[in-house]
């Protein structure tokens, strides 16, 4: 496997909920340091939704997980919200 580039400034980042649900207005902060950094920041499909406690059902949240890995443009994913609904997309996820 090769090494990972470390982020630089014009760089993307995906930032998806795995588990809880989160609304945009939560991740003002986050979004705030990643900008600061020069990075650009892309909101996966999933923040806002609400399933239960979740942020989507597991395929919705797996799907927006998977979406960013496989985006060229994403360097780097941060997870908006993890906890225990996280498990639950492992059986929907597609190696990369």
């Amino acid at each position: 496997m090769p090494a990972l580039a470390p982020l630089r400034p014009g760089d993307t980042i995906a930032i998806v909920p795995t588990a809880r649900a989160i609304v945009p207005e939560e991740l003002r902060e986050g979004i705030r340091l990643a900008e600061s950094w020069g990075l650009r920041v892309k909101l996966g499909s999933c923040i806002g939704k609400k399933h239960y406690q979740q942020a989507g059902t597991a395929r919705q949240r797996a799907a927006d997980l998977q979406a960013a890995f496989e985006d060229p443009k994403v360097k780097a994913v941060w997870c908006a919200r993890g906890g225990y609904g996280t498990v639950h997309l492992l059986d929907h996820l597609e190696p990369v």
